[in-house]
């Protein structure tokens, strides 16, 4: 959906008032580039991330997590989006701890990263997305937060949400 608020001043011999109107538009993502480059945009690409719809109960409240994470990058609420994605992290951690194939790949795991499953690399990619989400949670010694930027959110929601979709296969 491409949205564009408009606000302004309507004027009139007798009163003046503020007007508001809501453009709505809905595009397929490869249109989403061609608007991009016509609003002379960055040099992006558009990709699309599922969220999974059919999943087994034990999902659900990892996916909750991550409808709200991209409802918080919708509103701009960046830091929120980065620890919400840790919850779905969290969540997703105590469904896939239990799973065989995950405590065999833990158990199993080579000493040379060459020799490494792939089910051990997405594994070690899990832990390095809740690691770097740890932040979120805490501030530094001086009670400041951490601040996350559109681009870290994005990139954190993004691979979240994969992770989610994937260790549904583990």
């Amino acid at each position: 959906m491409f949205q564009v608020t408009l606000k302004g001043m309507a004027h009139s011999p007798q009163d003046s008032h503020a007007v508001e109107d809501v453009l709505q538009y809905r595009l397929n993502l490869s249109h989403w580039t061609e608007v991009m480059g016509q609003l002379e945009f960055r040099d992006a690409f558009v990709v699309g991330v599922e969220i999974p719809a059919n999943s087994a109960p034990e999902f659900t409240p990892a996916l909750q997590f991550l409808r709200a994470a991209r409802r918080n990058l919708a509103a701009g609420e960046y830091d929120a989006v980065v620890s919400v994605c840790r919850q779905a992290l969290d969540s997703l951690a105590v469904v896939v701890e239990s799973r065989d194939s995950v405590t065999t790949a833990r158990a199993s795991k080579p000493a040379r990263a060459r020799e490494h499953s792939k089910l051990q690399r997405a594994l070690a990619l899990f832990e390095s997305v809740r690691n770097y989400s740890h932040l979120a949670h805490h501030v530094d010694e001086l009670g400041r937060p951490e601040i996350y930027s559109r681009r870290e959110a994005s990139m954190i929601l993004t691979t979240t949400c994969t992770l989610v979709a994937a260790a549904m296969e583990w």
